[in-house]
């Protein structure tokens, strides 16, 4: 009896976790069975014969361990597709590896930090695998991870086309949007300090830039930007938030001369910081748990001493300080829970940290802005005391009043510099000087949109260097920048001043031309192809010469959506023409 009892429960909890798949282009809200390894020794032999007896939901929060995770997964394809990216949203598991069964025997694809993106089935900061399930079957996946960080994250399906669709918004490409607006709050506080030269003012920068690194640790985004895979990242950056953090708010709540007893203590803590990240890199035994233990002592101390501030009217802003923090530390806390498998992982559990950040953030930009208002308020205030000076000393007040005024036109016209440059920045790839992609997102519709209304022609063309990969290898990354910037330039000469020039990708780049038919644009591409055909880039030992390939895509005004299906069309084109022995103009 009790084994027929255990039978149908092991055949619940193995339905429980079978994974329908329906039409729906992602799904996000199903079950798998999970399995602890303690000993890390099982391998998938071993693992094929346990029984899974744990379900878990596909975003789940099991704490920190030291053992091996294995999830099972069998999907049945109900749907009309064949071909889906199983996609997992956390890129700190040092490996993260699938394992399928093909012709009696396994295959392992492997994923996580130890496999760099170059080697991953599909070249994502996170964990992301092909499948290739067929209709109306069952298929059964194992996928073993280990992490000296917590055991926490969310399995995702897409389809093929979704996944690759160029409007999905990736998690990485959600914090990449963050971190911009917290990097544009950093650049506004240090224009601040480039003029006042306070120490809170570069603490503030420091805090945010560190918090900026953890947040690119946290999402995987370093990654895609080439650096090294760094195991230890997540704790180690988030002790140089600490350290940055301490440093801020002692300089900020004044503790220095209001609170000795705590400013002292805060540099302890601020010592105590730099220790855990140097221990965290070098990756000592339990000092992560050691550190949380401490980040938490800490974070009490600092509300702690923020209140007293507040109370003890420390600071004119330490009112402004306590009602950031008291946003902050919640959210920070939910996350740390959630972290520890203390809280179920859902979107509010494990991102919510990322309101409460910007919150703090926020709060402090205003503040420090505040600051830097106040003091200009000084100085206009002495003029004013100036002005009432008048009759006794009048040259001598003119002269004062003039200094002061070209200061502040000075200071209006920087911030106006300044603005501009970070407007140009934001539309401009910092290499080629081309429009960046974000900017061709943009006006593309835009134009296309003024295409389809007015019954106007609209041409695009998708340009790639071919073959640019071996230039790297060959001659080194210097010499193909150069390469991307000679090519640019040649864009930026054949094109028309109305035409958008954009780098597009690596080596790929994409001329929009309005009012331009299809044999026009092709005209323009073989020019464009033919100026850079065999010309000399750069003088090396072996001197280096490029070629390209360019696919061609006129609007069909009936049928035609949206810009998406322009690009598409060129998209195929260039394949086309790399296809067919590359340095070739083709078009669709």
């Amino acid at each position: 009896m009790i084994r027929l009892i255990l039978l149908l429960f092991l055949c619940h909890s193995t339905a429980l976790a079978t994974l329908t798949i329906s039409n729906e282009s992602k799904t996000d809200d199903f079950s798998i069975l999970y399995f602890y390894d303690a000993t890390q020794k099982l391998d998938i032999d071993d693992i094929e014969t346990q029984s899974f007896t744990q379900t878990i939901p596909n975003q789940f929060a099991l704490g920190y361990k030291t053992g091996t995770a294995w999830f099972k997964i069998t999907f049945d394809n109900q749907s009309s597709h064949d071909n889906f990216v199983l996609y997992f949203t956390e890129p700190f598991w040092s490996s993260f590896d699938l394992f399928l069964k093909h012709r009696g025997s396994w295959e392992k694809v492997s994923n996580g930090l130890n496999t760099p993106i170059s080697q991953r089935p599909l070249h994502d900061s996170n964990p992301a695998f092909l499948l290739n399930l067929k209709q109306n079957t069952q298929e059964t996946i194992y996928i073993r991870g280990t992490t000296i960080s917590s055991f926490i994250g969310e399995f995702q399906l897409f389809t093929q086309e979704a996944y690759f669709r160029p409007t999905r918004i990736s998690i990485p490409d959600f914090y990449i949007f963050y971190s911009a607006i917290l990097l544009f709050m950093m650049l506004l506080v240090g224009f601040l300090f480039s003029i006042v030269k306070e120490r809170l003012y570069f603490f503030y920068i420091g805090y945010v830039l560190s918090f900026i690194v953890w947040i690119s640790t946290v999402s995987g985004t370093y990654l895609s930007l080439g650096f090294t895979p760094w195991k230890e990242g997540l704790h180690a950056t988030g002790a140089l938030v600490i350290l940055f953090l301490i440093l801020f708010s002692s300089e900020f709540l004044n503790l220095r001369i209001r609170s000795p007893r705590t400013h002292i203590a805060f540099l302890t803590f601020g010592v105590a910081a730099t220790f855990f990240f140097f221990a965290i890199t070098f990756n000592l035994p339990y000092i992560n748990l050691i550190f949380n233990i401490y980040a938490s002592v800490f974070f009490t101390l600092l509300t702690l001493s923020s209140y007293r501030a507040w109370r003890g009217n420390y600071s004119y802003c330490a009112r402004y300080y306590l009602i950031a923090l008291m946003i902050y530390m919640p959210t920070m806390g939910i996350m740390t829970l959630t972290y520890n498998g203390l809280l179920p992982n859902n979107d509010i559990t494990r991102y919510s940290y990322i309101l409460g950040s910007f919150i703090e953030i926020l709060f402090f930009s205003f503040v420090l802005a505040s600051r830097y208002l106040k003091a200009t308020n000084l100085k206009l205030q002495f003029q004013n005391e100036l002005i009432e000076e008048k009759q006794k000393n009048k040259r001598y007040l003119e002269y004062e009043i003039k200094k002061r005024t070209h200061e502040l036109l000075a200071i209006n016209q920087e911030l106006e510099h300044t603005k501009e440059e970070l407007a140009k920045k934001a539309d401009t790839d910092a290499l080629s000087q081309l429009f960046n992609r974000r900017y061709f997102s943009e006006i593309s519709q835009s134009m296309f949109a003024q295409s389809k209304t007015n019954h106007l022609d609209l041409s695009l063309l998708m340009i790639d260097i071919d073959k640019f990969k071996e230039v790297n290898d060959t001659y080194g990354h210097i010499i193909g920048d150069k390469a991307i910037i000679y090519c640019a330039n040649v864009f930026k000469t054949l094109a028309r001043q109305s035409d958008i020039v954009t780098r597009y990708g690596g080596e790929e780049f994409v001329i929009l031309l309005p009012r331009t038919k299809l044999g026009e644009a092709m005209i323009l591409a073989e020019r464009i192809r033919h100026n850079i055909h065999n010309k000399v880039i750069c003088e090396t030992q072996t001197n280096l010469k490029l070629t390209i390939s360019i696919g061609v895509s006129q609007i069909n005004l009936k049928e035609d959506e949206n810009i998406e299906a322009l690009i598409k069309r060129a998209d195929k084109a260039l394949y086309q023409a790399k296809a067919h022995g590359r340095n070739r103009v083709e078009s669709l």
